[in-house]
């Protein structure tokens, strides 16, 4: 049982990952500036 509540937990994280950078790409896309994994975005 633990397993199989790991594995699906393991999979909605990936899920999570995926969409996370697919929105990443949609921003950079149209804020015209690109950022990376963890770098913070200053709005001044």
């Amino acid at each position: 049982m633990v397993i199989v509540k790991r594995q699906a937990m393991e999979n909605n994280l990936v899920s999570m990952a995926r969409e996370v950078e697919k929105l990443r790409a949609e921003l950079a896309r149209v804020d015209g500036r690109p950022w990376g994994a963890g770098q913070p975005r200053n709005r001044e």
